[in-house]
């Protein structure tokens, strides 16, 4: 999955005030919240493994760096 790679190298490096004043930021957490079969995301089969780590609730979201967000939202994106 080459593609999905550099999508993720590229989140991972662009800086999220960055994400933030384009309105991607925004975009991309609505993307994170939508439930299986609402995007095209590749999504895991639903006896796949869980990640059962509670999502961040906004307090918890405020404080994290860019690398907690993608693995947040990536940890999301999984599930």
């Amino acid at each position: 999955r080459p593609r999905e790679s550099r999508v993720r190298q590229v989140l991972a490096a662009v800086p999220l005030r960055r994400l933030e004043e384009s309105g991607l930021l925004e975009a991309l957490l609505r993307l994170g919240d939508e439930g299986p079969g609402e995007a095209d995301t590749g999504a895991r089969p639903a006896d796949g493994p869980r990640d059962d780590t509670p999502a961040p609730d906004s307090a918890d979201i405020a404080s994290m760096d860019l690398e907690e967000l993608v693995n947040a939202a990536l940890r999301n994106d999984e599930s």
